[in-house]
């Protein structure tokens, strides 16, 4: 049976947004930059198009939007959230979260789920849900330590060489994980009524 080509947008990045309020006029800039600089190397590291990648960037505005949002969760191969201090409280990555494990049911229990969570924030800073660490869903044993310690964010603000080598290291994980994913695709009407996984602030 020939491969399932790639839908557009393959790989699904999940994080929380952050108000600025009086203190910054683009408070998400750190991940928009982030998000830029991971497209390019997934760009260059697997054989995905240049719509490698897809996130959330307009703050959820209106209903027309939210439809292309299910679409591409009913389509990706790779789910990456991002673990910050607010991603467990956010409704919204709850209900990507939902749909990414309904899609999981279907592959059976014997398959290990194609997602690479990552860290946004230190791992000393983040109160990981009991079921998440349970799963197994994030192994900290092989990573570097000062990703360990500060995330992506902080390395982007602390430590760049570090920084863009850990983009690498994460598309070149990303790249590899995508070879074994067969993720069946998902109803985007069916996803979009599915309660939160977690969360209570959109």
């Amino acid at each position: 049976m020939p491969a399932r080509p790639n839908p557009p947008y393959p790989v699904f990045f999940s994080y929380a947004h952050i108000s600025g309020g009086d203190f910054d006029e683009n408070p998400n800039r750190a991940f928009h930059t982030f998000f830029d600089d991971i497209g390019k190397m997934l760009y260059h590291l697997t054989t995905f198009g240049t719509d490698v990648a897809f996130a959330d960037t307009s703050m959820r505005a209106g209903d027309s939007f939210q439809k292309v949002l299910f679409e591409r969760l009913a389509q990706f191969r790779v789910f990456v959230p991002l673990l910050s201090l607010r991603y467990f409280e956010s409704e919204w990555c709850g209900r990507e979260w939902a749909a990414f494990e309904k899609r999981c049911k279907q592959l059976g229990p014997a398959s290990y789920p194609p997602i690479v969570p990552i860290l946004w924030n230190g791992l000393e800073d983040l109160s990981l849900p009991e079921w998440f660490t349970e799963r197994h869903l994030f192994d900290d044993s092989t990573q570097d330590s000062r990703y360990r310690e500060h995330g992506f964010f902080g390395l982007q603000v602390l430590y760049r060489d570090d920084y863009h080598a850990m983009v690498y290291d994460l598309a070149r994980r990303i790249g590899q994980v995508s070879k074994s994913a067969d993720l069946p695709d998902g109803d985007p009407e069916d996803l979009r009524i599915l309660p939160p996984r977690f969360g209570g602030s959109p």
